[in-house]
Formats: structure tokens, sequence, C-alpha cells
């Protein structure tokens, strides 16, 4: 699974970061971001197949591939997941997909502990998703 966080405000983060179900994690920083470039870290196997687990329902498969409104200067998280060779890619532009959908961006970020890399300091310096639920990311 991964996820490209891009953005359209100033200075907000972009990157993409993929996740293996046997815990390998690639970072791609773009912009804003304290690591730019590729980095690669390993998580727990177990992790990411319970992450993964979080995409089968049903309701993620079922979704729209791309969320919108009409609003300017938002970011855009688009979502791409592939199970059994089944794939799904939704894009969700402005925090306008379910609701729910952020949880599972969200989680993305925390398996992933991706706020070693687009901050640089400790991941519990401050709470990645109270921070940025205005911006998303």
């Amino acid at each position: 699974m991964s996820c490209l966080v891009g953005a359209a405000m100033a200075h907000a983060p972009i990157y993409m970061v993929r996740i293996s179900a046997d815990g390998r994690v690639l970072w791609n920083g773009r912009m804003f971001v304290n690591a730019r470039g590729e980095r690669r870290a390993p998580i727990k196997a177990e992790e990411a197949r319970v992450l993964l687990e979080r995409f089968r329902t049903p309701q993620f498969w079922s979704l729209c591939a791309s969320y919108t409104r009409g609003i300017s200067d938002s970011s855009t998280i688009e979502t791409h997941v592939e199970i059994a060779g089944q794939s799904e890619t939704v894009s969700n532009y402005a925090d306008s997909a379910p609701a729910w959908v952020a949880d599972l961006e969200d989680a993305v970020d925390e398996v992933a502990n991706t706020h070693r890399w687009r901050h640089g300091d400790p991941k519990n310096r401050i709470p990645h998703a109270h921070l940025q639920r205005w911006s998303r990311r």
C-alpha cells in the first residue's frame, strides 16, 4: 500500500510512503519535509499486515476513485492499495472523502512513522493527527 501526499498550500509536505506486507517501508520526500529523497526502514511484518487488514473492507473497495470539493489551495492524499492482485486508488482532496478515510491515511503515517522524516524530531513530541487535521499534512 502507498500514500502520496501532495499539497497546494504553501510549505505543506509533499511525500510518498509505501508499506509492504513484509514490513518494508519506503519513503520518498519531495518538498517541505526534513528528509528529502528516498529512505527505507523496517517495521514489524505483523504491524504491516494489521494495517493492510484495515483496508480489506467492502467500504474501502467501494469508494469512488476521487473525492473533491470546490475550494482551492488544499492538500490531496492519494492512497493506493494492492491485495491479492486487486488494486484500489482513492484521491482525497481537502478531506472530502468519508471521514473514516482520513483515519486510514493517518494510520499509514503512524505505522510507517513518517513523523521522523517529515519533521526530523521524535515521534512522540507532537501528536500528528491533532497537529495537522486542519491541513491534513
